[in-house]
């Protein structure tokens, strides 16, 4: 019975060794799972942080955009006018031209 009893002790010890070797493989596992843990939390802080800089140079391209747009259709306005008040010099021009040379609208000189 002591005999028994020794080999079972024995058998007991050889598993509790199994078990503590499978508990620190398991810790092992435990410290590196907590390692990449971190590492994608950094990697999602990261993505985050960048994703709300986008965010803020888009809004600012597509206010920029916006001041150039509204800058082009003021200068167009502006050419507009130019190409108005440009016409009615050409106008002004031909009847004076007209008038000095006694010619109605640049048509030909009376004899």
């Amino acid at each position: 019975q002591g005999e028994a009893a020794l080999l079972h002790n024995t058998e007991l010890r050889a598993q509790l060794t199994d078990r503590e070797g499978e508990a620190q493989e398991l810790e092992a596992r435990l410290r590196e799972a907590k390692q990449e843990a971190d590492t994608l939390r950094g990697v999602r802080e990261d993505l985050e942080a960048s994703e709300r800089r986008n965010a803020q140079i888009a809004s600012s391209a597509k206010a920029d955009v916006q001041a150039v747009f509204e800058e082009n259709e003021a200068l167009k306005s502006e050419v507009m006018d130019l190409r108005s008040r440009g016409d009615a010099l050409k106008e002004q021009l031909a009847a004076s031209v007209a008038q000095a040379s006694g010619s109605p609208r640049g048509g030909p000189r009376p004899p």
